[in-house]
This record gives structure tokens, C-alpha cells and sequence, in this order.
């Protein structure tokens, strides 16, 4: 077997985070090598926002990713929980805080093959596809066993490599985690009514059940409700299932008329308060992972690769040094924290069957709707604008 050696940093994940941080820390001049077999069509869809297209901006591949998705221009967020007190309807415009689009939603495979090619034409980037079987860290480097490319060494590793995390494992870091009574079906559909580049969202007293535009006749769904329920969708007849999303979206996208065999999975969450030690760092879901409201998954974890390569800068000698990893920790700390908590709060009160709680949640959205500072801060912090541009 091969064992490639000196690399300054060593990736371990082929998803859309671990080729982004691959892509971001070769620009940066350091030796990268991504080590994982290529990732395999989940069927999903992901919504990157305008922070995640600004990164891809910086690697260079924005304009095909916009090209192979469909544009946010609205989301529309609908209080279906069937409570006595219910907020209004929002519908969120990305020209009130002036963009075309909140971002633009695309296939997850369609997006991996973009940054695949992308990162096939750097010419430098060493792509070792094979299982990483273990990670060890030691003193001056860290040492990542593959299955069949032998030993990969680096002065750095970088853990995309998702919830259950080797790297992740082996930093020894403090990882928190949390489970919720519930499941969520993962599927794309298509429709007979255009979408109108209209994301929706419907708050149920189960959870979010979401429909994200990703072609001209299509959308991905994810339907996040009690386990009991998505075990009786999940291989339900096609047909019987199409008829079910169709109802519960309350028909707004017309007659469901297909949808590809859905996915399904448990509900949970979890966060590194100090995501990097002993020369690992985290990114993505090796780092945090909660319920999928907002579109903020994905894109937190990209914000993680983004902050990585800022943290470490240009090449250093010694991209694992303590000072590095502490900067990087730093700067994760307040963006990971709010939208870990704020997911799992906005979940959680969907299903609490509480007054007080009704009351609160109804007031809140009444607030966004009506307060127009309260409302574009919100746009802008969904996105991850600044709020001070």
C-alpha cells in the first residue's frame, strides 16, 4: 500500500464541507490531501444561502451551482399547527433586504459533482479515495489509516466526516447530544403549479414539514413528524404517499404527481463547545447537527471552512499549532451556539402543547411580521448577512 506523507493538511470527508475546506485551504497555499471515497447520491437537496454562495464565490464555481439550481426568491414560512393562538403567515422577500434571491437550492450529488470537477482542475489538490479506519493524533502530527491507501500524515486534520465522527472521536473533544421524538422523510417530488421560486415551510405540532424548489417541475420535501407516522409513510404505495404530501401541503403546488423513493431518519442534535483539539478540527456535522428548519445546516458547516482558512491564513509552517485551532474555536463560537439553540428552541415549542408557550410563539411571529426592523434583521441574520450592512 501507498503512504503519502508531509501533507500539511489532511481532510477526512468527500461532502459538499469537505471539499469546500479542501478547496478554501489550497487556495490558501497549503498541501491538502482529501481522503474519503466519493460521497454517494443521498437523494437530498440542500438550500445554500447567500453566505454559503459568497464562499463558492471565493473558490470560483458560484455561477455553476446557481446554474444547476433554483433561485430562493421568497420563503414563506406557514403556522399549521392548528393551536388556538396561531401566528400570521410570513412571507419573507429577499428584495426587502436587496437581493434577487435568499440563495439558491440545488441536488446534493448535483452540487458534490460541481466542487468534484472544481477540485479536479487545481492540478494540486490530493484526492486519496479510500475509508479512513482510524485517526491518531500525536505530538507533531496526526496520523490517518485508510483501508486501502495506507497511512496519510498531516500537521493538521480536518474532520468532514459527519455524525459519526472518527475524527471527531479521536480529538477528544466534549461533544453534546440531544434526541427529539421525532423522524423526518426525505424525498423530492414533482409537481403540476410552478413554485414560483417560493420556499415553504410548514410549522405542524409534529415539526417543520418543508418544501424547497430545486428544478423548474420539482421540490425537495422534508417531512419531519412523530416516528410512528414517517414508519408508516416510508414504504408506503408511491401513489398513496404522492396523495398524503399533497394533503398536507394543502395542494399548493397542484397535484404531487411523482416523488423518488424517500429516506428516512432519526431526529437529533448535537454541538462541540470547542470544536478542535490535538491538532483535529471540525467542521459541519462532525462539529454540530440539529432538526432541518431554516436551511441553516449545511450552511453553518460551510461558515466552518469559511473561518477555518481565515483562522489559519496563509500557509503557516504549522497549520495544527494550539494558537490556530484556539483562534478557530473562537471564532465558531457565537454563530454555532445561536443557531444550535435557536433550532432546537423553535422545535421544541412546536411540540409543546403549552398556552404559554402558543402565546409566545405566535407573538413572535406577529412581531416579524408586522415590526419591519425586527423583520429584515431576522432575513439578514437567516442568511447570515450582517446586519449592519
Amino acid at each position: 500500500m501507498d503512504t503519502t506523507s508531509d501533507v500539511d493538511i489532511g481532510i477526512v470527508g468527500g461532502g459538499p464541507t469537505g471539499l469546500t475546506a479542501a478547496l478554501l485551504l489550497e487556495m490558501a497555499g497549503y498541501t491538502v490531501a482529501l481522503v474519503a471515497p466519493k460521497a454517494a447520491d443521498d437523494g437530498r437537496s440542500v438550500a445554500l444561502l447567500q453566505s454559503s454562495l459568497e464562499i463558492f464565490d471565493t473558490i470560483g464555481c458560484r455561477a455553476e451551482i446557481e446554474a444547476a439550481g433554483a433561485a430562493l426568491a421568497i420563503m414563506r414560512l406557514v403556522d399549521d399547527t392548528g393551536h388556538l393562538l396561531r401566528g400570521p403567515e410570513l412571507a419573507f422577500k429577499a428584495s426587502e433586504i436587496g437581493y434577487d434571491s435568499f440563495g439558491y437550492s440545488i441536488a446534493t450529488a448535483a452540487l458534490t459533482s460541481i466542487l468534484e470537477n472544481h477540485a479536479a482542475k487545481t492540478g494540486t489538490l490530493r484526492r486519496i479515495e479510500s475509508d479512513v479506519e482510524a485517526v491518531e493524533p500525536g505530538v507533531d502530527s496526526v496520523t490517518l489509516i485508510t483501508r486501502t491507501a495506507g497511512k496519510v500524515t498531516c500537521r493538521l486534520a480536518v474532520g468532514a466526516d459527519g455524525k459519526r465522527s472518527l475524527c471527531r472521536e479521536a480529538s477528544g473533544v466534549e461533544f453534546k447530544t440531544w434526541s427529539y421524538p421525532q423522524e423526518a422523510l426525505v424525498t423530492t417530488v414533482t409537481h403540476e403549479r410552478p413554485h414560483d421560486n417560493i420556499s415553504t415551510e410548514f410549522h405542524t405540532r409534529a415539526g417543520p414539514f418543508t418544501l424547497v424548489p430545486v428544478s423548474d417541475e420539482q421540490c425537495g420535501l422534508v417531512w419531519v413528524d412523530r416516528p410512528e407516522v414517517i414508519e408508516t409513510w416510508k414504504d408506503a404505495d408511491p401513489t398513496a404517499l404522492c396523495r398524503e404530501i399533497e394533503r398536507r401541503s394543502h395542494a399548493i403546488l397542484g397535484r404531487i404527481t411523482d416523488c423518488v423513493p424517500p429516506r428516512t431518519f432519526p431526529m437529533s442534535g448535537g454541538y462541540a463547545p470547542d470544536p478542535a483539539a490535538n491538532r483535529i478540527a471540525l467542521v459541519g456535522e462532525a462539529a454540530h447537527y440539529f432538526p432541518p428548519i431554516g436551511a441553516q445546516g449545511l450552511n453553518l458547516g460551510l461558515r466552518d471552512c469559511a473561518a477555518l482558512a481565515r483562522s489559519l491564513g496563509k500557509r503557516r509552517a504549522d497549520p495544527g499549532e494550539k494558537a490556530a485551532l484556539q483562534l478557530y474555536v473562537r471564532s465558531r463560537k457565537a454563530d454555532v451556539t445561536s443557531r444550535t439553540y435557536g433550532v432546537d428552541m423553535l422545535n421544541r415549542s412546536l411540540l409543546i402543547d403549552f398556552f404559554p408557550i402558543q402565546a409566545a410563539r405566535a407573538l413572535g411571529l406577529t412581531l416579524a411580521d408586522t415590526v419591519q426592523p425586527l423583520r429584515r434583521l431576522m432575513m439578514r441574520l437567516g442568511v447570515a448577512v450582517s446586519p449592519l450592512r
